[in-house]
């Protein structure tokens, strides 16, 4: 089923409403030395899946599950993120968070351990390249504790100077607030929403932190159509509001 719907653009748009889904942010920095070792992680681990499928019963499935590469790899990691180039060291501590897991360590201890780890990289908060670290916390919430993020998450929307660390420090802060619930956590909410709109309209938390102050009454036919993001298929990026005054025909299909 095709269903079109045909927006005449103008006056100032809105974005739909949309959940407080973390935007796509730069991956760990782009350092030679910590994306060999990545790599280099990546090719082991991938021999140790195959030699996982290969093996022959209970007993040497569970002899190469403890074989697990993260174990050999880790001390390399930890020497890294101990290193005097906080840059690498930050993307050394980004991938000790995400694969410490598969350490095999007691549930006790994982906790601890991730929380350690939290702690070592919100050490670099106030540094250009945190964007990383901010979906990487946002994952640990449940072990670092909510409140204990949002502090973070103001700390880096203060101190840093990147705009886009900023803007998604608080996009995320939003989300943790509105978790937490009550006047006062709602009440800074949306104070955060109105001034992502107003300083950081153009970046991808500004056009969803639009969409969040929408309401039923801003979509009803002959209102100015909601602005949004998109990517074509051929990768070029735009808004709905690039093609303001032409008529645009919007094609929503699925198979059922």
């Amino acid at each position: 089923m095709i269903l079109p719907l045909i927006l005449t653009l103008s006056g100032t748009a809105f974005e739909p409403p949309a959940t407080l889904a973390t935007p796509v942010v730069a991956a760990v920095p782009s350092l030679d030395a910590v994306s060999e070792l990545v790599a280099e992680f990546d090719a082991a681990k991938d021999a140790w899946r195959q030699r996982l499928r290969g093996a022959n019963g209970i007993k040497e499935k569970k002899a190469i599950r403890a074989e697990h590469p993260v174990k050999a790899f880790w001390p390399r990691f930890a020497a890294m993120a101990d290193g005097k180039e906080r840059r690498e060291a930050f993307g050394a501590l980004l991938w000790m968070l995400d694969n410490v897991r598969d350490r095999g360590l007691r549930l006790s201890e994982l906790d601890v351990e991730r929380k350690a780890l939290a702690e070592r990289v919100v050490g670099h908060h106030a540094e250009a390249w945190f964007g990383a670290g901010i979906p990487a916390l946002v994952k640990q919430r449940k072990v670092v504790g909510e409140e204990w993020l949002v502090d973070v998450l103001r700390r880096t929307a203060e101190a840093n100077e990147d705009a886009s660390v900023q803007a998604s420090a608080m996009f995320e802060t939003v989300a943790l607030l509105r978790r937490l619930g009550g006047e006062t956590a709602e009440a800074e909410a949306k104070a955060l929403l109105v001034r992502l709109v107003e300083e950081y309209g153009d970046t991808p938390w500004g056009m969803r932190a639009r969409g969040e102050m929408v309401s039923p009454e801003d979509l009803l036919p002959g209102k100015v159509a909601p602005d949004f993001m998109g990517e074509t298929i051929d990768g070029h990026q735009f808004k709905l509001s690039d093609y303001r005054g032409k008529v645009v025909v919007l094609d929503f299909y699925g198979f059922w």
